[in-house]
C-alpha cells in the first residue's frame, strides 16, 4: 500500500477548518457515490471515491456531520434497517481506484441495543486465501456477542476462522457488505476495548479465472511509526470524550498543588468539592475545567460530562440533552418528566463501559439534591465546584483561596500582554510602572477574576497600570455605595467592585445595554438573540472578559460582574430591561403548544433565564393597568413557563410558577376578580397532577364560588371548574356526590355545546368511570362504549381520548371478570400509546400497570410482577416515592407477593402503602379501606385470624359508609370475614353472610361473574361442614 497516498487523504481531511457540517448525500449503499450514517455521538460520511471533497470535514473524534435523510443497510436475513443508533468507524482502503484520486474508505457497522453503542471486544484478523471469498464480492464480518471468537471472514455460507462455529451460525451481529466501487473495493474495521483499530478491506480484482482475491491488514495504534495509518487518527479514533465541557482556559496560571491535589483526591476517594473560601471569583470552575481538560487528553475517562448545577432543573436539562446525543433518549419530547429523562441517562453512565465517567457538578449548592445523579457502580467520578464545602459531607474538599503575588503577575502579564515577568517578588530595582502593576494585584486582592479583567482592561484601553490603579481607586466612593450581596465582609470589596466599574466604564452604549440584560438573566448561556439589540455586537464585552462565549449564539457571564452591574441600575432601568426582556421571550416562545410537543423545545433554552428575570427584586408586576393575564406580557409569560413545566412534568417548578403568578395577580387586582380565580384553578390543576386531591378540592371550590358570582351559574368556566370538583370527588372515594354533580355539569353541557361535543364526551367517559366505581359495571360498559364510537368518529381511531376510552373499556372486563378479553384490549392500547407517544410516555405506564394486573389476575405471577416492578421504578422517578401512583402500584406489588406466598414481604410493603396512603388520602379513604382489606388478608395467610377478623369488621363498616352496603368492595370484605367464621367452627353465621354476599354479587355482577362462583363454592364448603356436623 502507498502510505504517501494514505498520507494525502488524511491531510484533506485535516486541513478543513469547522469541526461539524451539514451532509446532503445519496442513501443508498449501491450508487456508489456514499452515504451518511450516525454513531453514538456524531454523525459520518462513508465515502467511495465519487464523493467530493466539499461534502464532508473533519473534527478531532473523525468526520462529523448532521444526518439528513433516511439512512439503511442490508442485513443478512432481513429487510432494509436504520441505521440510527448504529456504531460507525471508518478507515481509509488499501488502494484507491485511481493514480490522482483518494483512496476508498471501508466501513464496518455494528448494529446497538437500544439506540446507544455495543460493548467493543477484543479480536484479531488473519489472512484468508482467495477461495475463501465468492465470486461476486459478498463477503460477512462476524462479531461473537462473548468475545470468544475471532473476526472472521464467511464466504457461501461457511464459517472459515473462529473457534465456536456452531455459536456463531445465528449472530445477532451479522452484516453484509457489497461492493462501493465498482472494482469491488470493501471493508471494514472495528475498535477494541482499549481503542485499537483493526482494519479490514477486501478488494475484488478481475482476473482471467473470475476470481477475487482478499487482503486483510491489522491496524494497531502501538506500531507507531511502522502503522501506514500513523496520521489517521482523526479519521480511524471517532469516539466520544466529553460533554460541555468548557473551552480549555486561554490564560490559565499556577494552581500546581491544587491541580495535583485534585488528581489525588479524585483518584482516591471518587468525589471531590473544589471550594473557596467564600469569595466569588477565585477560579473554581476555570481550575476544574483546565484539570479536566488534562484528563480528556490523556484518555483517563471514557466520557467527561460538564453540567451546570446551581439549580436542578439545570443538570436535568443537561444530561437530557446528552441522553439525545448519545442516543439513549429520543431526540423529541416522550412524555417522561424531565426527572425521568435525566435519571436514565444517569443510569445509562452507570452501565458504560471502558474507563469510567467524570462528572463535573459546576457552581453546586448541595449534594443533598445532586446525589440522585450520580452513576454508582464502576469507575466513575465526580467533582464539585462550590462556595460550601460543609454542604457536601461525602466528599473530599479542597479550599481555593486567591493567587499568590507571583501568579497574579503572571495572569495579569499573558492577559495585557505587557512585560511583567522579569518581575522576581522583590521591589529592589523596578520601575515605576512595574511597581504599580505589583501594587494593581494587591489591590484587588489577587482575585482572579478581578486580576483578569483589569488585564483585559489594560489591554484594550492602552492604559498603564498607573492609571488603572488610579482609576480603580477613584472607583471607591462610587463602590462603597453599591450594595453587591455576594460581597458583603470581603476586605477588598471595595477594590474589586471598583476594578468591575473601571472596565464597564469602557463599554459604549450599545454593549452595555447588553450587559444591563445579561444581568437580570441566569448567568449560563443566555440566547444572543434574546440580550443583543439591532445591529449590536459583543466584542468589546469578550475584549474586556466580562463574557464568554460557551457555544454557538450563547453568552455567559461571571455572576459577580452580573451583581455589580445590577447594584448600578436604577429601578426605572430595571423596568425598562425586565420589560424589553419579557417582549423578546415572548416572541420566542410564542409558537409554543401543550397539545404539540414538538413546540416545547421553544423554551428549553430560556426558561432558567425566564425564572431568573422574574425573581428580579424592584419590577413592577401589573404594567399598564392590566386587569387580565392575557394583557399582562409577565404574567403570560409566567403562566407559560407553567404550562412548560407542567408538559415536561417538572410539577414541583410549575407549583411554584402558579403560585408566583396567583401571588402577584392577588397582590395587583384583589382577591375576588376572575383573573384571581383563574390562577388559583391553575394551582388546583397542578395540586391535582401532584395527587394532593383535598388541597385541590378545597381551592376549586373556592374557584368555584368566585366564578358563579362573576359570571354566573351556567357559565363555560364555571362548567369547568365543577367537572374538576368532580374529578376530585371521585379520587378521594366520594363517589355518589361525584356522580351526581358530573351528571349536571353534563346536562348544562349538552344543553350549551350538543351532545356529541368533545367536552361532553369527556363529562360522560367520566360519568362511566365513576359507576364502575360504583359497582354499576354493565352501565358503565354501554357508557364507554358509547364515548369511544363517537370519539372514534369525531378523532379517530388511534387519538389519545379514544385510547382512553377504550382502556377504561378495558377496566371494566376486568371489573366484570373477562380478563383475557381486558388483556386483549390493553396489549391494543398500548402497542398504540407507544407509537403515538413514545415508549416511555407516563400513559404508557398507567396501561403497563393495567397489564401486569391481567397477568395477576390469570395467574401469570413472575411476569406480572416483573412488569410492576419496571413501572414502579419509572414512576417513583418521575413522581416521587409518596405519590398516589406509585403507590397503587406497590400495592399491586404486595399482591403478587401475597399470591406467591411471601406473606412476610407482602405485609411489610403492605403497611408501608398503607401508612404513605393515610397521610395523603385520610384514613377513610376508599383505597386506604382497600390495603386494610389486604393486610387483613395476609394476617389470615399467617394465622392471625382474631387479628385478620377485627380489621376486616373495621374495614367493612367503613366501607359501608364511604360505598354503601351493596357496594363490591364492602360484599369482598363481608365474604372474608365470612371465611374467617368458618375457620372458627362458625359454620351459621358464615353461611348466611355467604349467601348474603352472594345474593348482591348476582344483581350487581351477574351470575357468571368469578365472583359470584367464588360465593357459590365458599356455601357448598359450609354445607358440606355442615352436613358432616349433622351426620355426627
Amino acid at each position: 500500500m502507498d502510505g504517501a497516498c494514505n498520507m494525502d487523504w488524511a491531510w484533506k481531511l485535516d486541513s478543513c477548518k469547522q469541526a461539524v457540517c451539514l451532509l446532503q448525500v445519496g442513501g443508498n449503499t449501491k450508487t456508489g457515490t456514499g452515504f451518511v450514517v450516525r454513531n453514538d455521538a456524531t454523525a459520518a460520511l462513508v465515502t467511495a471515491r465519487h464523493v467530493l471533497e466539499g461534502s464532508m470535514t473533519a473534527g478531532e473524534g473523525g468526520v462529523d456531520g448532521e444526518v439528513t435523510g433516511h439512512v439503511t443497510a442490508i442485513v443478512q436475513g432481513r429487510e432494509e434497517v436504520d441505521l440510527i443508533g448504529a456504531r460507525v468507524l471508518l478507515v481509509p482502503a488499501e488502494e484507491g481506484d485511481g493514480a490522482n484520486e483518494p483512496p476508498d474508505v471501508a466501513v464496518v457497522f455494528l448494529p446497538a441495543e437500544r439506540r446507544f453503542p455495543a460493548q467493543p471486544v477484543p479480536c484479531e484478523l488473519t489472512p484468508a486465501c482467495a477461495d475463501d471469498v465468492s465470486d461476486d464480492g459478498l463477503f460477512t464480518l462476524l462479531h461473537h456477542p462473548s468475545g470468544a471468537a475471532d473476526l472472521v471472514v464467511e464466504a457461501r455460507g461457511q464459517l472459515v476462522r473462529g473457534e465456536s462455529s456452531a455459536a456463531a451460525a445465528a449472530m445477532p451481529w451479522i452484516v453484509r457488505y457489497q461492493g462501493a466501487t465498482a472494482a469491488g473495493s470493501s471493508g471494514g474495521m472495528l475498535l477494541d476495548s482499549k481503542c485499537h483499530a483493526f482494519a479490514v478491506h477486501v478488494s475484488a480484482h478481475k482476473s482471467g479465472k473470475n476470481k477475487c482475491a482478499v487482503r486483510l491488514s491489522v491496524v494497531h495504534e502501538r506500531l507507531g511509526d511502522a502503522s501506514p495509518w500513523r496520521e489517521m487518527k482523526p479519521v480511524v479514533h471517532q469516539k466520544r470524550r466529553s460533554f460541555k465541557l468548557p473551552d480549555k482556559p486561554k490564560h490559565f496560571v499556577g494552581r500546581v498543588e491544587a491541580m495535583k491535589l485534585l488528581s489525588d483526591n479524585v483518584e482516591a476517594g471518587g468525589m471531590t468539592v473544589v471550594a473557596s473560601t467564600g469569595l466569588p471569583g477565585v477560579g473554581k470552575s476555570m481550575l476544574v475545567t483546565k484539570w479536566a481538560h488534562l484528563q480528556c487528553e490523556s484518555g483517563a475517562y471514557s466520557l467527561i460530562v460538564w453540567l451546570r448545577a446551581e439549580h436542578v432543573g439545570h443538570v436535568e436539562a443537561d444530561l437530557v440533552e446528552l441522553g439525545t446525543e448519545l442516543h439513549v433518549l429520543h431526540t423529541r419530547p416522550d412524555g417522561r418528566s424531565m426527572a425521568e429523562r435525566a435519571q436514565a441517562v444517569t443510569a445509562f453512565l452507570g452501565r458504560l463501559p471502558g474507563r469510567g465517567t467524570l462528572l463535573v457538578f459546576d457552581n453546586a449548592e448541595s449534594f443533598h439534591d445532586l446525589k440522585r445523579f450520580i452513576p454508582w457502580g464502576g469507575c466513575h467520578r465526580c467533582v464539585f465546584t462550590a462556595r460550601d464545602a460543609s454542604k457536601f459531607p461525602d466528599a473530599a474538599a479542597l479550599p481555593l483561596n486567591p493567587f499568590t503575588p507571583g501568579e497574579s503577575m503572571l495572569l495579569l502579564g499573558l492577559v495585557s500582554r505587557r512585560d511583567v515577568r522579569r518581575w522576581d517578588g522583590s521591589r529592589v530595582d523596578v520601575d515605576i510602572e512595574l511597581d504599580a502593576a505589583i501594587d494593581l494585584c494587591a489591590e484587588v486582592g489577587h482575585l482572579p477574576l478581578a486580576v483578569h479583567v483589569l488585564a483585559a482592561y489594560a489591554k484594550r484601553s492602552g492604559a498603564g497600570f498607573s492609571d488603572v490603579l488610579k482609576s480603580v481607586r477613584g472607583n471607591a466612593p462610587s463602590a462603597r455605595a453599591l450594595n453587591v450581596p455576594d460581597l458583603p465582609d470581603y476586605a477588598r470589596r471595595e477594590s474589586v467592585v471598583g476594578a468591575l466599574l473601571t472596565a464597564c466604564g469602557e463599554l459604549d452604549a450599545a454593549n452595555y445595554r447588553t450587559l444591563e440584560r445579561l444581568a437580570m438573566l441566569a448567568p449560563d448561556k443566555a440566547p444572543r438573540d434574546l440580550v443583543l439589540g439591532d445591529g449590536a455586537e459583543t466584542d468589546r464585552l469578550w475584549d474586556l472578559a466580562i463574557v464568554t462565549y460557551p457555544g454557538p449564539g450563547l453568552l455567559s457571564i461571571h455572576r459577580l460582574v452580573q451583581a455589580v452591574a445590577l447594584a448600578q441600575m436604577a429601578t426605572d432601568v430595571r423596568q425598562r430591561v425586565a420589560d424589553g426582556l419579557v417582549n423578546k421571550l415572548l416572541a420566542m416562545t410564542a409558537g409554543f403548544s401543550k397539545n404539540n410537543c414538538a413546540t416545547w423545545t421553544s423554551w428549553q433554552a430560556v426558561a432558567p433565564h425566564t425564572e431568573a428575570l422574574l425573581v428580579q427584586p424592584g419590577i413592577e408586576t401589573c404594567v399598564g393597568g392590566a386587569d387580565n393575564l392575557e394583557d399582562n406580557g409577565r404574567w403570560t409569560l409566567m403562566d407559560g413557563l407553567r404550562n412548560y413545566y407542567t408538559c415536561t412534568s417538572a410539577l414541583h417548578a410549575a407549583l411554584d410558577i402558579a403560585k408566583a403568578l396567583h401571588a402577584e395577580v392577588h397582590s395587583s387586582l384583589g382577591s375576588e376578580h376572575t383573573s384571581t380565580a383563574d390562577s388559583q384553578q391553575d394551582i388546583a390543576n397542578v395540586l391535582e397532577d401532584l395527587g394532593e386531591y383535598n388541597e385541590a378540592l378545597t381551592l376549586c371550590r373556592v374557584v368555584e364560588r368566585k366564578r358563579v358570582v362573576a359570571l354566573g351559574e351556567d357559565h363555560p368556566s364555571v362548567l369547568t371548574t365543577q367537572h374538576n370538583i368532580a374529578f376530585m370527588l371521585s379520587k378521594l372515594g366520594k363517589y355518589d356526590e361525584a356522580l351526581t354533580l358530573y351528571r349536571e355539569v353534563a346536562r348544562k353541557r349538552v344543553d350549551a355545546l350538543g351532545e356529541d361535543h368533545p367536552n361532553v364526551l369527556t363529562t360522560q367517559h367520566n360519568i362511566a368511570g365513576v359507576l364502575s366505581d360504583l359497582g354499576e359495571y354493565n352501565e358503565a360498559l354501554t357508557l364507554h362504549r358509547v364515548v369511544e364510537r363517537k370519539r372514534v368518529v369525531a378523532l379517530g381511531e388511534d387519538h389519545p381520548s379514544v385510547l382512553d376510552t377504550q382502556s377504561s373499556i378495558a377496566g371494566v372486563l376486568n371489573d366484570l371478570g373477562k380478563y383475557s378479553e381486558a388483556l386483549t384490549l390493553y396489549r391494543v392500547v398500548e402497542r398504540k400509546r407507544v407509537v403515538a407517544l413514545g415508549e416511555d410516555h407516563p400513559s404508557v405506564f398507567t396501561t403497563q400497570h393495567n397489564i401486569a394486573f391481567m397477568l395477576s389476575k390469570l395467574g401469570k405471577y413472575d411476569e406480572a410482577l416483573t412488569l410492576y416492578r419496571v413501572v414502579e421504578r419509572k414512576v417513583v422517578v418521575a413522581l416521587g416515592e409518596d405519590h398516589p401512583s406509585v403507590l397503587d402500584t406497590q400495592h399491586n406489588i404486595a399482591g403478587i407477593l401475597e399470591d406467591l406466598g411471601e406473606y412476610n414481604e407482602a405485609l411489610t410493603l403492605y403497611r408501608v402503602v398503607e401508612r404513605k396512603s393515610v397521610v395523603a388520602l385520610g384514613e377513610d379513604h376508599p383505597s386506604v379501606l382497600t390495603m386494610q382489606h389486604n393486610i387483613a388478608g395476609v394476617l389470615r395467610h399467617l394465622g392471625e385470624y382474631n387479628e385478620a377478623l377485627t380489621m376486616y369488621r373495621e374495614v367493612a363498616r367503613k366501607s359501608v359508609v364511604a360505598l354503601g352496603e351493596d357496594h363490591p368492595s364492602v360484599l369482598d370484605t363481608q365474604h372474608n370475614i365470612a371465611v374467617v367464621l368458618e375457620h372458627y367452627g362458625e359454620y351459621n353465621e358464615a353461611l348466611t353472610l355467604y349467601r348474603v354476599v352472594e345474593r348482591k354479587r348476582v344483581v350487581a355482577l351477574g351470575e357468571n361473574h368469578p365472583s359470584v362462583l367464588t360465593a357459590q363454592h365458599s356455601i357448598a364448603g359450609v354445607l358440606q361442614h355442615l352436613g358432616e356436623s349433622t351426620r355426627r
